[in-house]
């Protein structure tokens, strides 16, 4: 991935063979005889859609279990995980580090906005990338 214009769940969608639909429904992910779709709700923002399409294409990379059938416990550390994702995907670290590089003055706000998704998502990542940092630099 080389251009946050990569980014795009629309392009994303259509180059690993997923349906993206819109719902008045709940966001969510299904696969059924090989179709995968992903529904988002037609009330999020766009930003929140975008960050909710990577966490539900976390589900389909990271689980075979059915969420709905899964013990609770299993369920949640599923959401973790699809979250997890999520933050990695929808931002990633190397294109992040590009932006910083741009302009080493860029909020979170900006980075946020560039990166089109919600602001408490963009300062978490903001955060694990900062960390990462500053614990490479403290062993080197």
């Amino acid at each position: 991935m080389n251009s946050i214009r990569c980014l795009n769940p629309e392009l994303i969608a259509e180059k690993l063979g997923i349906l993206l639909r819109v719902t008045e429904g709940r966001t969510r992910s299904n696969e059924s005889f090989g179709l995968k779709v992903i529904y988002l709700n037609v009330n999020l923002s766009p930003y929140e859609k975008v960050w909710a399409f990577f966490h539900e294409l976390g589900h389909f990379f990271l689980h075979d279990v059915d969420q709905r059938k899964a013990v609770k416990t299993v369920a949640e550390f599923m959401e973790i995980q699809a979250n997890r994702f999520a933050y990695y995907a929808s931002m990633p670290i190397n294109l992040v580090i590009e932006e910083y590089q741009r302009n080493s003055y860029i909020t979170v706000d900006e980075l946020a906005h560039r990166f089109q998704v919600p602001l408490a998502h963009a300062e978490v990542r903001a955060q694990q990338i900062q960390s990462k940092y500053i614990l490479l630099r403290s062993v080197a």
